[in-house]
């Protein structure tokens, strides 16, 4: 069967959800860190990764203090949320906010910027996250897919290493070998298109023998296609136009979990199934 490696299905995925010291993917180089507070958060370069890059994101003041013995691999750092806010709630103040211990030339200051994946739950823009849950209401903040969906467009060709995320300030010293807390991650990278994860798009979910899905009145050209969470296209269906319900056979396929999409012209709804 044919691998795609080009098509990002966020479907909130979760992996070490609930646990510390957890690696997402040990082949990544990119690793997130996200809260609500800010503070001053101290990161060091303890691994010896090639080419790391680093995304922050807060909604309240940040300073961002990079050393250890790998700093100089540091390749790339992008701070987006609410870069001047003027609510501070952490002890002590940090006086002057920004990134330092790395040239500044490789340091994108990103206010408030545009979500690159819509998600019900979160905010339209990255602005702050506190959670490692991508189907709940998140007050205002992003989920983590939003999250991890906009440093993979910031940072293309690279793969996640590890997601930390917590509300409260940052205290302490964080080392990039501690790993982190949440590991909401994509299948593969590089979609065309707008995408966006849905939950009550196909049904019966879980299902058996067939998967349904209601379709609207716009005439654009739709396709379903079913995918393992390896990434794999497994089936495909191309809908007559005008019909009202589509449909994608199940056979053949074991019980476990998949990845329905239903493509509308350069839109992709992204929905997680189970067969039974």
């Amino acid at each position: 069967m044919k691998k795609i490696y080009f098509l990002t299905f966020f479907l909130a995925v979760q992996l070490f959800a609930n646990s510390q010291n957890s690696v997402c993917d040990s082949t990544g180089n990119f690793i997130v860190y996200s809260n609500y507070d800010g503070g001053t958060l101290r990161l060091s370069v303890d691994v010896n990764i090639p080419n790391i890059q680093i995304g922050i994101v807060s909604y309240e003041d940040d300073s961002v203090i990079i050393s250890g013995p790998f700093a100089a691999n540091v390749a790339k750092v992008v701070y987006a949320g609410y870069y001047n806010s003027s609510n501070v709630h952490c002890s002590p103040n940090i006086g002057v906010k920004g990134v330092y211990g790395v040239p500044s030339n490789i340091v994108s200051i990103n206010f408030v910027p545009a979500a690159t994946l819509s998600n019900g739950n979160g905010n339209g823009s990255i602005i702050c996250n506190y959670s490692c849950n991508a189907s709940t209401n998140q007050g205002g903040c992003n989920t983590p897919d939003q999250i991890v969906d906009y440093f993979y467009n910031q940072f293309p060709g690279s793969k996640m290493y590890y997601h930390q995320t917590q509300y409260g300030c940052w205290t302490g010293n964080y080392l990039v070998s501690g790993g982190g807390n949440c590991c909401i991650v994509p299948i593969t990278t590089g979609i065309e298109g707008a995408t966006q994860v849905v939950n009550n798009l196909f049904f019966p979910n879980p299902a058996q023998n067939e998967l349904r899905i209601q379709l609207g009145s716009n005439e654009i050209r739709k396709t379903i296609e079913l995918y393992s969470l390896s990434g794999y296209l497994l089936k495909e269906t191309n809908l007559l136009e005008g019909l009202s319900i589509g449909k994608i056979s199940l056979e053949g396929l074991a019980a476990g979990v998949y990845v329905a999409v239903l493509k509308e012209g350069t839109t992709r709804k992204v929905q997680r199934i189970v067969i039974q």
